[in-house]
């Protein structure tokens, strides 16, 4: 086991990577206000044994706002900026399991909207001597945040302006640990292809509202594609799909599209108990793309709802 080690290499969370559509600004590179404080592990510094929120966070950095008034803000760099993503740690519920709350976003120093944050899926504990989600249980936290998006409400906010993600009275988590921020001009959603099978429609029914299980309509629409030699179509919306244990999606021969990934979304519920079960095979010459997929999984083990949102079988996908 490797023990504390310096950091000696400068750190920097810009000009590497994948070309993305978004833009990440760093917290502790923003402007800070009211009594908020940034966390940095400097370079030339020692790592501390074991995860930490610093060392989980992207650039070895974060923002704590944890007093009303306490601010993070910084100078929009999209043009027509409509999407944000939020990595942030709040605290765990007492017992395990997470809480959601919110933060406040500000454009110009004008209120915007309310922000929902979860901690449903962080916090689980390393040596937990009875499971991964108990805090209670002698083990030592070692996953600390999430990701959460919205769409922006009203207008979209220019180039130039000022965003600020801002801890007030209503926003009540003890703390808002903030690593960074994705900024985004999402486009509108994608239309239906040519020669293609909606799972919203009949006889596929699915729900776009999240409601209803969509998993037996999904799975028939991919049947039907590969008869036909169609494509699948999974228009804006929320779609549920419920438990797949012993009974898997295989994409073999298929392409399935949506209308982006801000927009059409599989959210894969699986139940308590489930443990290493996978919902969709990208198989030989699968194609998946413009598509979210999500899930309630906490953690892989009995009663962490463990899932794999894909497996990749033989070639060509």
């Amino acid at each position: 086991m490797l023990g504390s080690v310096p950091l000696l290499a400068p750190l920097n969370a810009f000009g590497v990577g994948a070309t993305t559509p978004f833009i990440t600004l760093e917290a502790e590179s923003g402007t800070l206000g009211g009594g908020a404080a940034a966390s940095v592990l400097a370079s030339g510094t020692v790592l501390p044994e074991g995860a930490t929120p610093e060392k989980e966070a992207s650039g070895v950095g974060l923002v704590n706002l944890s007093a009303t008034g306490d601010s993070v803000s910084w100078v929009n760099p999209v043009a027509n900026m409509n999407a944000i993503n939020i990595r942030a740690c709040i605290p765990d519920a007492p017992n395990g399991g997470g809480i959601i709350d919110t933060i406040n976003l500000y454009v110009n120093g004008v209120f915007r909207q309310a922000i929902t944050l979860k901690s449903l899926q962080s916090w689980n504990y390393k040596g937990s001597t009875t499971h991964l989600d108990d805090p209670n249980a002698g083990g030592k936290a070692f996953r600390f945040y999430n990701e959460d998006q919205a769409f922006i409400i009203g207008a979209a906010i220019p180039a130039g302006a000022t965003i600020m993600l801002r801890k007030d009275a209503a926003n009540t988590a003890a703390y808002y640990k903030i690593d960074c921020v994705d900024v985004e001009n999402v486009p509108a959603p994608l239309t239906q292809p040519a020669n293609s099978l909606s799972i919203t429609d009949a006889p596929y029914n699915a729900d776009p509202g999240g409601v209803n299980d969509s998993l037996a309509g999904l799975r028939q629409c991919i049947i039907d594609a590969r008869a036909q030699g169609k494509s699948v179509w999974i228009p804006p919306g929320r779609f549920k799909t419920f438990s797949l244990t012993g009974a898997t999606v295989n994409l073999k021969n298929v392409t399935v599209e949506g209308a982006g990934m801000w927009h059409s979304v599989i959210y894969e519920e699986t139940p308590p108990g489930s443990a290493f079960v996978h919902h969709f095979d990208l198989d030989t010459n699968s194609v998946l793309r413009d598509v979210m997929v999500d899930q309630n999984a906490i953690y892989r083990g009995p009663g962490g709802r463990s899932d794999y949102a894909l497996m990749s079988i033989n070639d060509n996908w």
